[in-house]
């Protein structure tokens, strides 16, 4: 009797411990289970700080616009506030041309557009996209098992001095600079440079054709912008006849056409971010199912 109350209670206490462990493992598995449903911190890193440099460069651009816009307006608030005083000084008469000046510029922005706050929003936003690509790759190569090994790095010819001189973070840099001169990306227009630098890890695929076509203007008009002094040469018209532009031709940048260059930027690293969570067996965000949820607008919480 007593054995059988020993057996009993032994038993029982094993089977309470074999339902403990149980629980934990299945709590164990869940938090598994929840962490393959989204990408891990390194990998989003890059692409949250490209929103973040999107975000501050929008910003910066409507500020731009409306203080440029307040501008034409102040020589006419002088204009009344000072009418009839004959004893201004120097300096007050001084500003106030100034102000004038000024005005003349800000208006003829506006009235064109705001050309040269756009063109240089052009260049900014090619710059971020170029940086978050190398970067999300150097990250990779930081953190994905075996990225190292691809044929195209483990090839690689690398100055173990100039390697060895930089910290990690630079390192991985290193190396997907000396991948963009192999695979001659920097000789690559549009999404081309990119496509080239993201297959040897198994990121490229295919792209829609609108966004290929419109990021293979935003570069070929960059590069004008940049090399050119914004003026129209063989290499734009023949590269992009669509634009309808004459050699010698100002290459003018408004809004509308800046906001396209926005949205295939945005809608690419979008099908980066989507390929990568392919990569890593994370499922593919559900744009139907947000779409359906939201009506495409965002929720914000009270």
């Amino acid at each position: 009797d007593v054995q059988e109350g020993v057996d009993r209670h032994t038993t029982g206490a094993y089977n309470a411990a074999a339902m403990k462990r149980g629980q934990k493992t299945k709590r164990k598995s869940s938090k598994a289970s929840k962490a393959k449903k989204q990408l891990p911190g390194w990998a989003t890193e890059t692409f949250k700080r490209f929103r973040n440099d999107l975000n501050q460069s929008a910003r910066l651009l409507s500020l731009s616009v409306h203080g440029i816009s307040v501008l034409v307006k102040l020589p006419e608030l002088d204009d009344i506030l000072y009418e009839g005083e004959t004893d201004e000084d120097k300096e007050k008469k001084e500003r106030r041309e100034q102000t004038r000046e000024v005005a003349v510029l800000a208006r003829a922005e506006v009235e064109q557009g705001f050309p040269l706050l756009h063109s240089q929003a052009v260049v900014s936003l090619w710059s971020s996209l170029e940086d978050c690509i190398r970067t999300f790759l150097a990250n990779w190569l930081a953190n994905e098992p075996g990225a190292k090994q691809v044929d195209a790095v483990s090839k690689l010819r690398i100055a173990l001095g100039d390697y060895e001189a930089l910290d990690d973070d630079e390192r991985n840099l290193y190396i997907i600079e000396l991948l963009e001169r192999d695979r001659q990306s920097p000789l690559r227009s549009g999404v081309s440079r990119f496509e080239s630098l993201l297959e040897p890890f198994g990121l490229s695929g295919p792209v829609d054709e609108d966004v290929a076509k419109t990021l293979y203007e935003m570069h070929q008009v960059r590069h004008v912008l940049v090399h050119r002094a914004g003026v129209a040469d063989r290499r734009l018209i023949q590269s992009c006849p669509w634009l309808g532009l004459s050699t010698g031709q100002p290459v003018v940048i408004l809004h509308e056409q800046f906001h396209r260059y926005m949205g295939v930027a945005v809608s690419y690293i979008i099908e980066l971010i989507q390929r990568t969570r392919d990569h890593i067996g994370v499922p593919r965000f559900d744009f139907d199912k947000w779409e359906k949820d939201t009506h495409g607008v965002p929720k914000v919480e009270a």
